[in-house]
C-alpha cells in the first residue's frame, strides 16, 4: 500500500493509494484529485467554513457506487473540526465533520470524497439558513434546456427585489439557484419561499 506522509499547516497527514484512477474516462488519479481541491482550497473553504458536511465518498473511483457518510469517519485526525448535533429523524447525534482549513479539505479529499454538501446554515446558527437554493432537476422529458428556461424565470422572479442569485450546475441535466439571505429566517421559512 503506498502511503506518503505530508506536512500541511503544521498537521500531518498521511495520503494513501495516489495513483488510483477515480475519473477513468479521463484517467484522473487521486493525486490530481488531491492537487485539485488544494487549488480551489481559497475559493471553496470561505463557502464550506463553519457548514457541517455530508460527503460523497467514491473510494473506487466515479464510475463505480459511493456512499454517503454523515457521521465523521473513525481514525479521523484529532485536529479534524467535529460539530455535534442531535438528529431528529435518528434521534441521537451526529457527529459532523466541519471543514475549515486546507489540512482538513486534503484529508477529505484523501478519502475521495469527491462530492462535498454543506448544510445551508452555518454551526452557530445551525436552525437559520443564510441561503435559499432553489433545486431545478428536470424529470424527462424535460432535461437541461428546461432547467435552464426555469433558472431564467427565477432570475426575472427576484430582479425586481434586487436579489442577486448565483446558479451552479447540479448532476448531469439540473441547476441549483443559490440567494443569499440574511441568517434570521428557519429552515421552514425559506423553504416556503423558495
Amino acid at each position: 500500500m503506498e502511503r506518503e506522509l505530508i506536512l500541511i499547516e503544521d498537521k500531518e497527514l498521511t495520503l494513501s493509494h495516489l495513483d488510483k484512477i477515480l475519473f477513468p474516462e479521463s484517467g484522473l488519479h487521486k493525486a490530481d484529485v488531491l492537487e485539485y481541491y488544494a487549488r480551489i482550497a481559497p475559493y471553496l473553504l470561505p463557502h464550506l467554513k463553519n457548514r457541517p458536511l455530508s460527503l460523497l465518498r467514491f473510494p473506487n473511483g466515479i464510475k463505480e457506487s459511493g456512499f454517503w457518510e454523515k457521521e465523521a469517519p473513525e481514525g479521523k485526525p484529532d485536529w479534524v473540526l467535529i460539530w455535534s448535533h442531535r438528529s431528529e429523524s435518528r434521534g441521537d447525534k451526529i457527529h459532523w465533520v466541519v471543514c475549515n482549513d486546507l489540512p482538513t479539505l486534503v484529508w477529505l479529499a484523501n478519502l475521495a470524497c469527491i462530492d462535498f454538501h454543506p448544510w445551508f446554515s452555518r454551526t452557530d446558527r445551525p436552525d437559520h439558513p443564510d441561503f435559499v437554493v432553489f433545486d431545478l432537476d428536470p424529470t424527462p422529458p424535460a432535461g437541461f434546456p428546461q432547467a435552464l428556461q426555469v433558472a431564467r424565470l427565477v432570475k426575472a422572479v427576484l430582479d425586481p427585489f434586487g436579489l442577486r442569485a448565483y446558479v451552479k450546475t447540479s448532476g448531469a441535466t439540473g441547476l441549483h439557484v443559490y440567494l443569499p439571505i440574511q441568517c434570521r429566517y428557519s429552515y421552514k421559512q425559506v423553504r416556503g419561499f423558495a
